[in-house]
């Protein structure tokens, strides 16, 4: 008996251990995965790649078709037209347990019914791995190359016959320390833009004295950013010079900015509520003497809510200081506030709501401020795992002052179909 009851048990042992290995529970990261609407990957209806020698192959080719009922975004004389795109795109992402490796490549070609001069082809190649030094030291690097068009309701390119195309490419890399108790992380970023020449109805326009050189680096150290509140200080330098020492209006570009401050990120037990905030102080300096240094705060506020497993909603805000080239003017502070939410209505019907508003304040030799607001609403139907259905609804306004006096204010409704074909 007892010989029976020892193989019983030699038996029992292998059988409880595999049983006892397969009911581990999952880490809480898979398992806020799961509960997430943003994150959690439905099989019937999301792409999964072709898996080959530990990289994933994501392939998708996108057309749209859009209605604009005011293509210049005028106030005058309104200008309808519809644009077709097609936009296909390749990205290989790593497979491995160390370092990690993803490359995008996507076009994108807009093809207009009635104003043919409006016709682009954007692209953009993108390379960005991590590189793991040690199990919490890691590398980022990334290049990327990117050629696009501006939007027509740019203030600095609104008057040219066609859209200036320019070309844009960055460098990045950093140190990204996580430590128990401390995450400290350094960035470096190189940026080279160009921009095409252009013309309008009577001048032709050299755009080469708007190319430049862009170097920003940041540092941010702070309690590890797991704990429920992680507080950190930030700061960041950035040098900006153009390749003409003089623009067309006689005007010295260059400059450098210096900033820092404090910041809280602070999340909730089950990361269903996540907030980041930032406050601190600016200063820019111009190498022409007619501009005015700018001295002045600047914050940013992410708050990230998901009360349901349905639906995550988000809310963000920012003050930041950009470089602008309009005659009479050195930069602009835009204050922006945006809103979204995302909503599963059934496993395959999700809907996409968003709101922002924007307020850039320019800075030079008289006063101009430009007010954007765009309310849209997304509706994104999976057909299954290779086709995609999405419509969208998106109604711009924008309007523009100099000196209390208005300019101009422009409305534009614009109306979105899409199908989306992946594997």
């Amino acid at each position: 008996m007892k010989y029976y009851l020892s193989i019983l048990y030699a038996l029992a042992i292998p059988v409880f251990m595999i049983g006892t290995v397969s009911a581990q529970p999952i880490s809480m990261k898979e398992r806020e995965k799961e509960l997430s609407v943003l994150t959690r990957e439905n099989k019937s209806y999301d792409q999964s790649g072709i898996k080959f020698a530990g990289l994933i192959l994501y392939t998708d080719l996108r057309n749209t078709v859009e209605y604009t009922d005011n293509l210049y975004s005028s106030e005058g004389a309104l200008f309808e037209d519809v644009v077709h795109k097609i936009r296909p795109s390749v990205t290989i992402k790593s497979d491995f347990s160390r370092h990690s490796l993803s490359t995008t490549l996507f076009l994108e070609k807009g093809t207009y019914k009635k104003a043919s001069g409006e016709n682009y082809i954007d692209y953009t190649a993108r390379v960005s791995g991590r590189m793991d030094i040690f199990g919490n030291i890691h590398i980022p690097v990334s290049i990327e190359y990117t050629k696009n068009h501006s939007q027509r309701s740019d203030p600095e390119d609104q008057n040219e016959l066609e859209p200036t195309l320019y070309n844009e490419l960055i460098l990045n890399t950093g140190i990204d320390y996580k430590g128990t108790n401390l995450d400290f992380l350094i960035n470096t970023n190189l940026k080279y833009t160009s921009f095409e020449d252009n013309q309008t109805q009577t001048l032709f326009i050299d755009n080469s004295d708007r190319d430049r050189r862009e170097f920003f680096v940041s540092a941010n150290i702070g309690l590890s950013k797991d704990r429920l509140l992680a507080p950190f200080i930030f700061t960041n330098l950035q040098k900006i010079q153009y390749d003409r020492t003089i623009d067309d209006n006689g005007l010295k570009r260059s400059s450098s900015s210096f900033a820092g401050g404090l910041g809280i990120k602070m999340n909730t037990l089950s990361s269903l509520l996540r907030s980041t905030i930032r406050v601190g102080g600016i200063n820019r300096s111009f190498d022409d003497e007619s501009f005015d240094d700018i001295n002045d705060f600047i914050y940013s506020a992410e708050i990230a809510w998901e009360p349901s497993t349905l639906l995550a909603l988000n809310l963000y805000v920012e003050r930041q200081i950009l470089e602008s080239t309009l005659n009479n003017f050195s930069a602009s502070i835009d204050d922006i506030i945006s809103a979204s939410a995302y909503y599963e209505l059934t496993p395959n019907i999700f809907l996409n709501p968003k709101f922002s508003y924007l307020k850039k304040n320019y800075q030079g030799n008289i006063r101009r401020i430009l007010k954007r607001s765009s309310s849209e609403l997304n509706v994104i139907y999976k057909l299954n795992k290779n086709i995609w259905l999405s419509g969208s609804y998106d109604y711009v306004r924008q309007s523009e002052s100099e000196n209390s006096l208005d300019l101009e204010t422009s409305d534009v409704n614009l109306y979105n179909l899409s199908m989306k074909l992946q594997i």
